[in-house]
């Protein structure tokens, strides 16, 4: 992949990540900050995002954000407020857009007299050409993405327009949620006098769910009926979650919310927030539930629950594939067990040797190596695999020497010695750990490889790791310090490496160190890094330490919910 396709596929995993959590006051700055920066790693003079909409079958385009419009000209800044039929760009730009690919428009192709507006569109600009990537949602034109320079047709490929698009689906799909915050916001202002939230409706009733009123806000149709009980409209789950909130609000006096999917309208079953709030002292017996329809919303979380899991799931292939040589190394030698006992079975029959013994242990060793080369697979599926973590008993000093088996061809390739130094009060005894053992070792092995890549940087100095194990038995921690000699990590406070997206690296995602914080810290662990006073840096981890209580293993999700500011 060519670098300036994967500096702006990368662009865009850190685009969606921080625009999608955009406050509404903050949006557009965000949404100009972010086709500023696709300028700078597309190497174009300007970026201006159009929306597009469809009425009466002819597509409009209106001008949302540009990078530098303030430079603009004046009929430019006029467009900035007035929509515009697509068609104005030139029916051939038109007939390409709408089929999804992208179109590039030179001053000389502009000049027709049906596409004159594109021609003041480049003069405006000061440029030779433009590139018009269409942003397609559901196979419909939602936005189109402009892209001004003096480089000629061939600037940029069909992979550079591929990454273009995932970024202005992204802003397209961030001014969605935004349009639609800025209405629930609207309408709390407009209802808090009378429902203290914005809601669809609102019912009356009692503890058993029976409804004895409806009070109805945006919608007057198509209403629960009083009588019934709100059940009867709900799930089996949304009737044990509403049931168990109005306990709750019974018990304390003090409202609740829970998430509820419920048929109503006549319509497939949607998800509504539900506020429950307690009746007065003469009517105690009487709750009153708000509903607001939040489907939308939980729609556009599951699909960015999804696309995390997809990047996480690519940093694993990313480390998975620097690993490829040990994984192979691995492999190869049940295998070539394998061949070798055939071999041996095979020669002796060829002699006539029928020995049943023998060929009984022969096969046995077979049968010992499979498994062995099956393990190993299973190591590498666990670690693609994006899944809920296992905490189990583990060994720490088994943990750690595993850890450093996988990672020793890449030490050995940077030519780096390792020390382990072992300050566990515990005279060789084992000490065990409450983790998830497959997912705590790739932490410690990703640890492992960035601290053998910081230390290729080293030529006047002997390259050298070191792990140190220490144990509080008090706290009930154990911790575990990678400590490189390389150059240290760069600004006042390193754990900014942490961030998702945050990478040194040309081929990287930006994702192993982030990953690996929310392992630790779900783990109930913590994990940092310092520079040393002298060389390098230090990475350092806290686990918890295995407590008798009865309870081998237990099973918590992986991915947490991290908000970080743009």
């Amino acid at each position: 992949m060519q670098p300036k396709t994967e500096s702006l596929r990368r662009y865009s995993y850190r685009v969606m990540d921080r625009l999608l959590r955009a406050r509404p006051r903050t949006i557009r700055r965000m949404i100009r900050d972010a086709l500023a920066g696709l300028c700078q790693r597309a190497a174009v003079d300007r970026a201006v995002y159009f929306s597009a909409r469809t009425r009466s079958d002819v597509v409009e385009l209106k001008i949302r954000e540009s990078c530098r419009c303030g430079t603009c000209g004046h009929s430019w800044q006029h467009q900035l407020q007035i929509a515009f039929p697509l068609s104005r760009f030139g029916r051939r730009v038109e007939v390409i857009l709408q089929s999804g690919r992208p179109a590039y428009v030179s001053r000389e192709s502009a000049r027709g007299p049906r596409s004159s507006l594109m021609l003041e569109f480049l003069e405006a600009h000061s440029a030779e050409g433009c590139l018009l990537v269409p942003v397609m949602v559901d196979g419909t034109l939602k936005a189109v993405v402009a892209l001004t320079h003096n480089n000629g047709q061939g600037h940029l490929s069909a992979n550079d327009c591929f990454a273009i698009q995932l970024t202005g689906r992204v802003i397209a799909l961030a001014l969605q949620v935004n349009r639609r915050r800025i209405r629930q916001q609207r309408r709390i202002r407009q209802w808090k006098a009378v429902a203290d939230n914005a809601c669809d409706f609102a019912a009356v009733i009692d503890p058993d769910l029976q409804i004895q009123q409806v009070i109805p806000f945006r919608r007057q149709v198509d209403l629960p009926v009083p009588g019934e009980t709100m059940a009867s409209y709900l799930d089996e789950t949304s009737q044990k979650t509403i049931r168990k909130s109005v306990r709750e609000v019974m018990l304390t006096g003090e409202p609740g919310m829970c998430d509820i999917r419920a048929a109503l309208f006549n319509s497939e079953p949607l998800w509504y927030q539900a506020r429950i709030e307690p009746g007065s002292d003469r009517r105690r017996e009487q709750l009153v539930v708000f509903l607001t329809n939040t489907d939308q919303q939980k729609q556009q979380s599951e699909e960015l629950r999804e696309l995390t899991e997809h990047l996480q799931r690519a940093a694993r292939l990313s480390l998975l594939g620097q690993l490829s040589t040990e994984f192979a190394h691995q492999l190869n030698q049940p295998l070539q067990a394998i061949l070798n006992w055939a071999d041996t079975m095979n020669s002796r029959e060829k002699r006539g040797e029928h020995n049943a013994q023998k060929n009984i242990e022969s096969i046995k060793r077979i049968i010992e190596s499979a498994e062995h080369a099956s393990r190993i697979i299973c190591r590498i599926r666990e670690f693609v695999q994006h899944r809920t973590l296992q905490l189990r008993k583990t060994d720490l000093r088994r943990l750690v020497d595993r850890a450093i088996l996988m990672a020793e061809p890449r030490l050995m390739d940077h030519q780096v010695e390792l020390i382990l130094e072992d300050q566990l009060d515990s005279d060789r005894l084992p000490v065990s750990i409450m983790v998830d053992e497959t997912q705590t070792t790739h932490v410690l092995l990703n640890l492992l490889v960035n601290a053998a890549e910081a230390c290729t940087e080293i030529t006047t100095r002997p390259r050298q790791i070191m792990v140190i194990l220490e144990q509080d038995e008090n706290a009930g921690i154990v911790t575990i310090r990678v400590r490189d000699n390389g150059p240290g990590i760069a600004g006042e406070s390193p754990n900014h490496v942490f961030e998702k997206f945050h990478t040194t690296k040309s081929e990287g995602l930006g994702l192993g160190l982030s990953i690996s914080r929310e392992v630790v810290e779900s783990q109930r662990g913590r994990i940092w890094c310092e520079n040393n006073p002298d060389y390098g840096c230090t990475f350092a981890l806290t686990l918890r330490m295995f407590r008798d209580d009865g309870t081998d293993t237990v099973e918590i999700p992986i991915i947490r919910d991290q908000n970080p500011d743009f």
